[in-house]
């Protein structure tokens, strides 16, 4: 049973470095290669799971879905506020990347992400099938 000061991040989650964490997230949507998006919440940590779904524990996925963004389940005591800023930044590369192009357009928007904050791309290097190329403006 959860109690109010329940946090839903994994064990280790305040120690991992902004890489860590991006490296996370490309591992695991190579593995879903879609959106995670509920029209009721938006954001979906159940399915598939959003870009930051890793870094929650699979018992709370569907609890944190009613609460939406990151920012909401911070705002709710849920996870801490360890990379907040990073972290809705890789929600919204998820998020804001279309259906019918998710993986090129993801994965311009996470390239975008790690050059902002100087991290490796090499990660991303690694996802099969999908070409990289600049969104149109």
């Amino acid at each position: 049973m959860e109690d109010e000061d329940t946090l839903y991040v994994i064990d280790g989650f305040e120690q991992l470095s902004a890489q860590q964490m991006f490296d996370m997230t490309v591992e695991h949507i190579q593995k879903t290669r879609r959106r995670s998006h509920k029209a009721h919440y938006g954001c979906s940590y159940s399915g598939s799971g959003c870009a930051a779904s890793v870094f929650l524990k699979p018992e709370f996925h569907e609890a944190a879905d009613p609460l939406g963004a990151w920012s909401g389940l911070a705002r709710d005591g849920k996870v801490p506020e360890h990379e907040l800023d990073f972290v809705k930044e890789l929600q919204k590369a998820h998020d804001f990347s279309s259906d019918d192009e998710f993986m090129e357009q993801w994965n311009y928007r996470m390239r975008d992400i790690a050059e902002g904050y100087g991290l490796d791309t090499s990660q991303l290097e690694t996802l099969e099938g999908v070409e990289y190329f600049p969104l149109a403006s």
